[in-house]
């Protein structure tokens, strides 16, 4: 039986957890040059989502619940605005290159002028990179406005832009050793 105090959970809680605060996003951006300063004003993010479906398939009054397809979801960061501008100009840009607002046009080449590789990255207390994600040809299908209001005194603008990309993957961290014999047991039965 599994031991039921606080001892034992604060024993097998590594350095305290993990905290939502220590992070750091980093990107290229396509054309727009060096942006090596993006963690110090990406305010907010998330570890990315994926969602596996269900295929339901009835047998004699029952479901049989199956895996379908998995899809990943938008990816959405919040932004500190400068008053350069320039992480909104960037996006801004990146947006005319997928499509060019007056012209209409827009970059025939997906891979090489506007689907870049992104990452978040989970920081340990001592400032280390403990689990990683990169989402896979990335790019800006929103960019949400900046709010301007003479009722919001003693603050500093953001925005969110919200990504798509293809898949993610993840490098870092660790898997538990049951969950990871079964893993690579199956991936090994189905060939892989």
């Amino acid at each position: 039986m599994a031991e039921m105090s606080i001892s034992g959970f604060k024993a097998r809680l590594k350095n305290s957890g993990a905290r939502p605060n220590l992070f750091e996003v980093d990107g290229a951006f396509p054309g727009a040059g060096n942006m090596t300063d993006f963690h110090f004003f990406c305010k907010a993010a998330q570890i990315p989502q994926s969602t596996v479906g269900v295929i339901n398939i009835p047998f004699r009054g029952r479901q049989l619940k199956v895996p379908g397809d998995r899809t990943f979801e938008p990816w959405t960061l919040t932004i500190i605005n400068d008053e350069d501008f320039k992480f909104r100009a960037a996006f801004e840009q990146w947006h005319d290159i997928i499509n060019d607002g007056p012209t209409n046009i827009g970059a025939s080449n997906l891979a090489a002028a506007y689907m870049m590789q992104w990452n978040v990255h989970q920081l340990s207390r001592q400032g280390s990179r403990i689990a990683s994600y990169q989402m896979v040809d990335a790019w800006p299908s929103a960019i949400a406005p900046i709010e301007l209001s003479y009722d919001t005194p003693d603050s500093i603008e953001e925005f969110t832009v919200t990504m798509e990309y293809q898949f993610w993957t993840r490098s870092g961290g660790s898997i538990g050793s049951q969950v990871g014999r079964a893993v690579s047991g199956g991936l090994a039965a189905a060939g892989r």
